[in-house]
């Protein structure tokens, strides 16, 4: 199959995760052309890695016929704005998470890529960190048996917010909590059905978001799952990354890069160290983005709809809109997925 074209819109700090991780799908895809308005910014990018198609302004970029699929780097809050020109160039769209700040955007974005005819995804890529990919690969296997209760900690120290993030109002849960409640939706395979969240601001941080965050999830075929996510706690960041997944035939231990099984009826604990973090930690981060990338490239290669598309995280969407709404008013809400 030929090689899938990306350019990317926005060459900020996160830029450099998916040039790196293009490195590693060269046989797949290629990134050809970057476009943003600090022309600093987009100089220094366009030379580190050898890219010369570079351009400050989006119109220009997207008459650019050398860009199949445009890579949205742009802060959250304008994201409707540039993908919606995108898709109207016919360009397929890979947006970094989170998808948009509201679920009624996320939702016209997703229509307006069906309407297009061009592919819409997004950069789910925790889902492909190695300890999460231990974790499925031992339930789907059916280890553990029905999934029936899942216990997620994820807590650090998270002060000096750059940009948009000093003064969004969606912090804790909208910038990372995105990605530990759709790894709920990942791990236990099912769809949620309801939720109750309660958030707080601590004042200890510069930012003017929610820094305290804890969220119960019921799901359709009956597992509870619960997280806990603040920015503010002292814990070396690595020590509070923890999920806890009890089924009927046994327990999931996972700290951080450690996973560990208990089944029922032995006293024998299986344990992975599933990469050395002294050393692998970036590199880990990387492939993470990579396998993502490779996913979605490779979905489009086959004309096909990814697991990772604009439609299946307008579900992980929900959930994050719920906790927004469930922590205003302390009461329940209620989703209908099938």
């Amino acid at each position: 199959m030929e090689k899938i074209r990306y350019g990317l819109l926005g060459t900020g700090g996160i830029s450099v995760q998916h040039l790196e991780a293009a490195k590693l799908l060269g046989d797949c895809m290629e990134i050809v052309a970057l476009c943003d308005v600090d022309e600093k910014s987009l100089a220094e990018k366009g030379e580190r890695y050898g890219i010369k198609r570079l351009y400050n302004r989006i119109e220009e970029f997207l008459q650019d016929p050398e860009v199949d699929v445009v890579t949205i780097l742009t802060p959250p809050h304008i994201r409707k704005q540039v993908v919606m020109p995108c898709l109207q160039a016919g360009k397929h769209v890979f947006v970094e998470k989170p998808f948009s700040l509201t679920l009624e955007e996320a939702q016209e974005m997703v229509e307006a890529a069906s309407a297009s005819g061009c592919w819409i995804g997004v950069n789910q890529n925790y889902r492909w960190r190695p300890e999460v990919q231990r974790m499925r690969s031992i339930i789907e296997n059916g280890l553990i048996g029905e999934v029936l209760m899942m216990n997620m900690n994820q807590s650090f120290w998270r002060d000096e917010q750059q940009g948009w993030r000093n003064t969004t109002e969606y912090l804790a849960m909208s910038v990372m909590g995105v990605h530990w409640l759709d790894r709920f939706r990942w791990l236990t395979m099912d769809e949620p059905r309801s939720l109750f969240s309660s958030f707080r601001t601590s004042g200890l941080l510069s930012s003017k978001g929610e820094d305290i965050t804890s969220v119960v999830v019921n799901f359709n075929r009956g597992a509870i799952a619960t997280l806990t996510h603040s920015w503010v706690s002292r814990a070396i960041r690595g020590e509070a990354d923890n999920t806890e997944i009890i089924g009927t035939r046994g327990t999931i231990v996972q700290k951080a890069e450690r996973v560990r099984l208990y089944l029922q009826n032995t006293d024998e604990i299986k344990e992975w160290l599933t990469y050395n973090p002294s050393e692998e930690r970036s590199k880990v981060f990387v492939e993470s983005f990579a396998d993502s990338l490779r996913t979605f490239t490779n979905d489009i290669q086959k004309n096909q709809e990814s697991c990772i598309s604009g439609a299946d995280n307008l579900k992980t969407m929900a959930l994050v809109d719920g906790s927004y709404r469930s922590s205003v008013t302390q009461q329940p809400v209620h989703f209908s997925f099938g």
